[in-house]
């Protein structure tokens, strides 16, 4: 059976929330009353009705929106997340434009120890990336869960997943600024995170070959 994403979150379990469905958008706690499954980007996953604290009406979140309560939570972290920051149009054409954002807005947040609150704003950039690259599947969304997709100056084309973990988005900008492997330039290479590791498909002189980033020797192997 195939595993959907958010199995360990269940109805009746307090949960805390960045809602950006409101706005301006507020950090709330409150219990999960239902959820069901389908599918997104051909993957399983389940998706929460959740009755938030002292407000009427139910909201419906993806897992990925969901965190346990902490009442201890920084005010300033809270603000991070809850941050808007609009998205340019570059920023969702170039995958440089797209670096040399991640870099600026996340820069050490994202090379040291990585807080759960950069993880949520770390997604909810790449979902709002995603929504203004897939304008005609957002239906008026501000964010969408479609992966992102660019052509790299070397050639590559790059695919991001909106649930990508930060740590990767780090090893993306070592691995950009780094000499480029030798692959052919036809057919085009294809890169991705796998197996939690970025992976390079291509070819060498007409034959297959796969490389993949070592983030410790800062090399390809």
């Amino acid at each position: 059976m195939e595993k959907r994403r958010g199995e360990e979150w269940r109805p009746g379990m307090r949960v805390a929330v960045c809602n950006t469905k409101e706005r301006p958008a507020r950090y709330r706690e409150g219990r999960i009353v239902d959820r069901s499954w389908g599918r997104e980007g051909g993957r399983p996953i389940y998706r929460f009705s959740v009755q938030l604290d002292n407000v009427e009406g139910q909201y419906i979140f993806n897992p990925e929106e969901l965190r346990a309560p902490d009442p201890d939570l920084p005010a300033d972290e809270i603000a991070f997340m809850l941050g808007e920051r609009p998205v340019t149009f570059a920023e969702t054409q170039s995958a440089e434009s797209f670096m040399q954002a991640v870099a600026q807005h996340f820069g050490h947040r994202i090379n040291a120890e990585i807080k759960e609150t950069t993880r949520f704003a770390v997604m909810r950039f790449l979902r709002l990336v995603s929504a203004r690259q897939h304008l005609e599947l957002a239906d008026g969304r501000d964010e969408l869960s479609e992966p992102i997709r660019f052509t790299t100056s070397q050639g590559w084309s790059l695919t991001i997943g909106t649930d990508i973990r930060p740590e990767a988005l780090a090893q993306l900008l070592d691995l950009h600024s780094a000499s480029s492997p030798i692959v052919d330039a036809v057919p085009y290479s294809l890169l991705a995170w796998r197996e939690n590791a970025w992976r390079l498909s291509g070819s060498l002189r007409g034959q297959p070959v796969e490389l993949f980033w070592n983030p410790s020797s800062s090399r390809w192997e």
